[in-house]
């Protein structure tokens, strides 16, 4: 937010800058979050490709921790239709019968979660 020093003005009658009254701004430092909280840093994440899938689906986990991570696939009923465990930073393959349609992917390490859309089609 700036602060207004002096207002600009002109020299009277002459259209001549008057260069005592120049105005002045001075910025007030700000950052991007002006609640001054810090956003929480993901332990865990994943990416999965190619995403729509048809046959194979590469599933991508990531984390800083080294606790085992539980990969579970749901439909749209909530109906858990695969589910497997992987370490940290390693990569499976799911080679499933999916009926068309879009899944809900999950990595859970202890108290962590993610999630992602995906979309089988044949």
């Amino acid at each position: 937010m700036p602060i207004f020093g002096k207002t600009y003005g002109w020299n009277d009658g002459t259209s001549s800058w008057i260069s005592s009254n120049r105005e002045t701004i001075t910025w007030q430092s700000t950052t991007a979050n002006d609640d001054n909280t810090i956003p929480a840093i993901q332990n865990l994440w994943l990416s999965a490709y190619p995403n729509p899938f048809s046959s194979n689906l590469n599933v991508q986990v990531n984390s800083k921790l080294t606790a085992p991570v539980s990969v579970q696939l749901f439909n749209l009923k909530g109906q858990l239709v695969y589910a497997d465990k992987t370490e940290p930073n390693h990569s499976i393959t799911i080679n499933k019968t999916l009926s068309n349609g879009i899944y809900f992917l999950k990595a859970r390490q202890g108290n962590d979660t993610c999630a992602r859309k995906i979309i089988h089609i044949k």
